[in-house]
């Protein structure tokens, strides 16, 4: 929990410049998602482990339920955020996007299942650290392969967001030159992404498998990084938005809004008044223009 406190300290005014006081979209309801879910899930983690041993028991099934309730949510925020991702990047393929969500949402039910699992309470029979009375006496009946069954098909929905990414970006790299920033971002943030859930989800696997406790306190470690890199992902978005070179804009008449604000309007001048004698009108308006030139000047 000291890794994401210190990563969301260094980025919060990030946070404020991209999502606050800024109308609320999805991929901002994500973002928010995101973050504030897993930290409230490593805190309630950290709470746990600092209570005394007799409070421990009893606080164990409240943590357990608080915990499994944030990972389910999280990955519905990261299966929809791996569909916003390759509807965008695709060129808005409906049916692209929906095979990525499916297979991402499949750990949801998993993890739905594995919720329902009865854990046996650990007793304190010792004293010492929370932690430590907790890994020695804790037993869980899992079935491997709803665990293997969780991982699995995040790694089959993000294998196909990296494919899709590499050759939509590759394309617009060398055919567009003026979208290479969006390019280059998308591609670097989406490579990252896609390394880290690789990492994350064969060690959780393996772990899973081989019902391994050492690795299970690794995945503890590595479960932090998806959200962090989710959350730069917006970061680096909003940034290459921000930097982009703004247009100056333009009235319906193509006039300098910048200039013409700084510019004193000033009366047109008169036109011709209309006669019957063509001579005596051309004199009084050539007169109305000398004395409108002469006022210009002297107000200048």
């Amino acid at each position: 929990i000291a890794v994401l406190f210190y990563e969301y300290m260094i980025t919060f005014d990030r946070e404020v410049h991209y999502a606050w006081g800024r109308r609320l979209t999805w991929a901002r309801a994500m973002f928010f998602l995101n973050r504030y879910l897993s930290l409230l899930q490593y805190f309630a983690t950290f709470a746990s482990t600092i209570l005394p041993p007799s409070y421990f028991v009893s606080v164990h099934m409240l943590r357990c339920g608080l915990q499994q309730a944030c990972i389910i949510i999280l990955f519905a925020v990261w299966a929809v955020f791996s569909g916003l991702r390759v509807y965008a990047i695709s060129g808005n393929r409906k049916l692209l996007a929906y095979t990525v969500v499916f297979f991402a949402l499949i750990p949801v039910a998993t993890c739905i299942v594995l919720a329902d699992v009865p854990f046996v309470v650990p007793f304190c029979i010792q004293d010492g650290s929370n932690v430590n009375q907790f890994t020695s006496t804790m037993s869980v009946s899992i079935s491997c392969p709803v665990g293997v069954a969780t991982r699995v098909p995040l790694l089959l929905s993000e294998a196909i967001v990296i494919v899709v990414t590499l050759l939509q970006t590759r394309s617009a790299y060398l055919e567009h030159p003026e979208q290479r920033g969006y390019a280059s971002l998308i591609m670097r943030e989406g490579v990252l992404y896609f390394l880290a859930m690789l990492v994350v989800n064969i060690v959780q696997a393996v772990s899973d498998a081989l019902f391994e406790t050492r690795l299970a306190f690794v995945c503890v470690f590595l479960n932090i990084i998806p959200p962090i890199v989710v959350s730069r992902f917006y970061f680096q978005l909003d940034e290459l938005r921000k930097y982009e070179p703004q247009e100056t804009p333009l009235t319906p008449f193509n006039v300098n809004v910048a200039d013409s604000a700084r510019t004193e309007l000033q009366p047109l001048p008169p036109t011709p008044g209309m006669s019957n004698d063509g001579g005596d009108a051309k004199v009084r308006y050539l007169h109305e223009v000398l004395v409108y030139t002469e006022n210009a000047y002297a107000h200048a």
